[in-house]
């Protein structure tokens, strides 16, 4: 895990305020032990690799995003300018993963919001977890869009888990993608013509069916939509609902807030 990197993430606002606590996972116990020296407020990282609690061939590559329990694809690779070489293999070995539902860290603190991005086994880490995701209410996924990896996942395999669990696709972010061979797209980072290859998706919990949520959830989904994502109107929705539960009126006062901010 790149602590640069989270530092910059958008939940930083509620982690600063003390309304969040993030667990991560570095399944590398020397960068975990590292991470967790770091004594940063409100954080805990614990050694896992998340997925279904079975062992698999893990495949290091040259750039450390890229790798995955899934071989890369290098005949697909090939194509592309400046993108097999991100896949080259550093090391190969066997990686145990945990399901979520068995960690008892989770369990005991509950999840509002999950972030994955684990290299096509994002399927498998919904999967085996049920239970712990059964009153989350936001999850951003890295979404796979090509086959890169052998015998990974396809993207509609992901979206049926995720509606499966009861969530709805809300909004997409950052696609990426490289340019087939033998063109070249100008620009740094490489900038690419037409095959998109990844993104990020945000799926919410279902608010069209939200007669099951209580008031505390949607109170969460007010404060994820607007602190993570900015979405005014959302966040309003929410409010609204926990405010028919509650008799308050957040609501109202958020729209004066928004409106005064806009």
């Amino acid at each position: 895990m790149d602590l640069g990197q989270t530092g910059a993430l958008p939940w930083q606002p509620l982690v600063d305020a003390g309304l969040a606590q993030v667990i991560g996972f570095e399944p590398v116990e020397a960068e975990c032990q590292r991470l967790n020296r770091m004594n940063l407020a409100h954080h805990r990282f614990l050694p896992f690799a998340i997925g279904d609690g079975a062992t698999h061939r893990l495949y290091m590559t040259q750039f450390p995003a890229c790798t995955s329990i899934f071989e890369p694809n290098w005949p697909f690779l090939e194509l592309f300018q400046e993108l097999a070489p991100l896949f080259d293999l550093r090391d190969t070995f066997d990686l145990t993963t945990q399901r979520l539902d068995d960690i008892t860290e989770l369990r005991e603190a509950g999840c509002d919001y999950l972030k994955l991005d684990i290299q096509c086994a994002e399927t498998a880490a919904l999967q085996g977890g049920r239970a712990v995701l059964a009153r989350t209410m936001m999850i951003q996924t890295e979404i796979t869009l090509a086959p890169m990896y052998q015998g990974a996942p396809r993207p509609g395999e992901l979206d049926n888990a995720l509606r499966c669990l009861g969530f709805m696709p809300w909004r997409y972010l950052g696609c990426g993608g490289r340019t087939l061979k033998p063109l070249r797209a100008e620009g740094e980072p490489p900038e690419y013509l037409s095959q998109t290859l990844w993104g990020d998706a945000v799926y919410v919990r279902d608010y069209t069916r939200g007669d099951s949520f209580d008031a505390s959830q949607w109170t969460k989904l007010a404060m994820l939509a607007h602190a993570l994502y900015g979405a005014t109107d959302l966040a309003h929705l929410a409010l609204r609902c926990a405010d028919a539960l509650l008799g308050s009126d957040h609501a109202a006062r958020y729209a004066t807030l928004a409106a005064a901010q806009s």
